[in-house]
């Protein structure tokens, strides 16, 4: 989460901007003097600066000047009232980056804030991978070259011919000069979005053959486009924004993905001990919990791939626990192993979001294939 600190000496408009930028998903800090301002630098570390310059005992411009001698990578914004030519230059010679007038325009702040808070957030990524059809293009190479001196890993292929073949990846953005490329396009989408499906694409064309392209690439997924004449200072934000989304949604899933773990929930040791070394044998990571009470606790702590779940324990409905563990793991296959041999409680165990149903008693060959083929759909998801 990007920081942004504010600093005004009017406290009421400090609190309206904290209110609107959270919202917007910043973590936002206050100063009202410029004193204030330069610890709140030291200590919290603010990526981001929003920097008043009226402000009694040390103004603005000698905030900003103490500010940049303490870091000189954070983006400072002036945001305030005076109007004035000489001052705005004199703030973007000492390192501001934007001026902006009271009273100001919300959209336009937030905006801006937007496009640098994004351009943080992808320079705080420790590996970004980029791949780039784009031969014969002079000011894309110029750009591409700007990201590889941040770091980034571009692969750049200039060769049209070679543009037809398959790199190696994995990439976090795939960059595809349709208007070079012409009729190859949709061959070349199709095997980079068959070998890395999830891969975000930025595709130049031709103005005139918007619609028909896109028309046929939307069965490939969503794609930026953007016309040949483009200009560069906004396609660099625009490459920021999408590597970081696609970094942001690739972090998701790793969050969401579930563990290696098997977990039994059944109030019978007994068979917890018994399902538990089979599955142990055959090469599963096996957990079991016999009170009721535990079962979300062990589900939030372990996320496993797979729940095997008796729905008739004592103080506890099986089929509102069933619920509770698909809302803690969406993605953790819940298998039904009960007693219970009732096809109203197994259709509404199914419709809960169970994936199986198993009546005891049960052999353990059944066991072991429902389980095999709900590990494949778990690992598939």
């Amino acid at each position: 989460m990007v920081k942004v600190l504010v600093v005004d000496d009017e406290l009421d408009f400090c609190n309206s901007l904290e209110e609107v930028l959270s919202r917007e998903g910043y973590r936002v800090i206050i100063a009202t003097s410029g004193r204030e301002a330069l610890e709140k630098v030291k200590t919290e570390r603010p990526q981001l600066i929003l920097l008043d310059i009226r402000m009694p005992e040390m103004d603005g411009i000698q905030t900003l000047e103490r500010i940049r001698q303490i870091d000189k990578q954070v983006v400072i914004t002036m945001v305030t009232i005076v109007k004035d030519t000489k001052v705005e230059q004199r703030t973007l010679k000492l390192g501001a980056v934007n001026y902006i007038t009271k009273p100001i325009d919300l959209d336009l702040l937030k905006r801006s804030i937007h496009g640098w808070a994004t351009k943080v957030e992808v320079q705080q990524l420790e590996e970004v991978d980029i791949i780039a059809l784009d031969y014969d293009e002079k000011k894309f190479r110029t750009i591409l070259d700007q990201f590889r001196k941040k770091g980034y890993n571009i692969k750049s292929i200039e060769n049209k011919s070679s543009e037809l073949d398959l790199a190696e990846g994995p990439f976090d953005l795939l960059i595809l000069r349709a208007d070079l490329l012409g009729e190859d396009t949709i061959r070349v989408l199709a095997k980079y979005k068959q070998a890395y499906p999830g891969l975000p694409v930025m595709i130049a064309v031709e103005p005139e053959s918007v619609k028909e392209l896109i028309d046929r690439i939307k069965r490939y997924g969503s794609c930026k486009y953007l016309p040949p004449s483009f200009d560069a200072n906004g396609l660099i934000m625009v490459i920021y924004r999408m590597v970081s989304k696609a970094k942001e949604k690739k972090e998701i899933r790793e969050e969401k993905k579930p563990s290696d773990y098997i977990l039994i929930v059944d109030d019978e040791p007994d068979v917890c001990e018994y399902t538990g070394k089979f599955l142990a044998n055959e090469g599963y990571k096996v957990s079991s919990v016999t009170d009721s009470k535990a079962v979300l606790e062990q589900v939030e702590a372990l996320k496993p791939f797979i729940v095997l779940l008796d729905i008739v324990m004592p103080d506890v409905d099986g089929l509102e626990l069933l619920k509770k563990i698909k809302k803690i793991s969406p993605q953790t296959q819940v298998i039904i192993i009960t007693g219970l041999k009732d096809e109203s409680v197994c259709r509404e165990s199914i419709e809960l979001g169970a994936c199986d149903y198993i009546v005891k008693p049960f052999s353990l060959d059944q066991l072991k294939v429902t389980v095999l083929i709900n590990s494949i759909k778990s690992h598939l998801n």
